[in-house]
């Protein structure tokens, strides 16, 4: 583990993140399980494994990051934000790097969020501000975690639209909100992210892309659907899998 950790440290990984490196370098026919909290399931996965295999690696390598680095093994990290509508205002909720054993309350994640507010949302408030969450979270840490392992011209266009989503986050900041630079840059984002879907699923160079599709996008969703590549098969293969993750609010 001290060499992997090495490694892992010489890439520049933060520390919350080198658990699930660690468990694809040592495991890479395994997919990275998450924490269960479920004392009866977590027996169960358990027991389908070896000792070194899938959930029980997983723990190991857990504990081990935690017995080395304490505290800032579960240090949380911002890995992105995005605007939240709730009862006409624009908050910000953010999404944590969630490698390590964080237990996730995400009201915790929306900024200047008052404990008496939290307190007054409905069944169907709750619903909606807990799907916005898995959905952004499940991009975030998936996204960037896999953008070690996509081709280099697809790596390119995510991190270049994950730069854009953010400018797009930032603007709104502004006082007063500035929308127009906001739409711009999501709109640059789904662009890139769909031109990394070019790359990675059909293997187009960055020089291709940028000639033959400019920034048509009705265009490169044809040559996605003509390939017969589906969005649910962009989103579940490597390097966009969506992960359910289990959430309290």
């Amino acid at each position: 583990m001290l060499e992997i950790d090495e490694k892992l440290r010489r890439k520049r990984k933060l520390i919350p993140s080198r658990p699930k490196f660690a468990f694809d370098m040592l495991s890479p026919n395994y997919r990275w399980i998450h924490a269960v909290k479920n004392p009866i399931e977590r027996e169960k996965l358990k027991k389908l494994h070896e000792e070194y295999e899938g959930i029980n690696l997983r723990d190991k390598i857990n504990d081990w990051y935690e017995k080395i680095y304490d505290k800032k093994y579960n240090v949380l990290y911002k890995n992105g934000e995005t605007p939240i509508l709730i009862r006409d205002e624009i908050y910000f909720m953010w999404f944590p790097i969630d490698y390590g054993k964080v237990e996730l309350n995400i009201l915790k994640y929306i900024e200047d969020l008052t404990i008496d507010l939290a307190k007054s949302f409905n069944e169907d408030e709750k619903s909606e501000i807990k799907n916005i969450f898995e959905l952004g979270n499940n991009f975030f840490n998936n996204t960037i975690f896999k953008c070690s392992y996509i081709k280099k011209d697809a790596k390119k266009f995510l991190e270049s639209g994950i730069s854009d989503i953010n400018t797009s986050v930032s603007g709104l900041r502004n006082n007063p909100p500035s929308t127009n630079l906001s739409c711009y840059h999501s709109q640059q984002f789904i662009e890139k992210l769909l031109k990394s879907f070019l790359a990675e699923k059909k293997g187009y160079d960055k020089e291709k892309i940028k000639k033959d599709f400019k920034h048509n996008l009705e265009k490169i969703l044809k040559e996605l659907i003509n390939d017969q590549i589906e969005y649910d098969s962009i989103i579940s293969s490597k390097g966009f899998d969506n992960i359910n993750r289990h959430v309290d609010i």
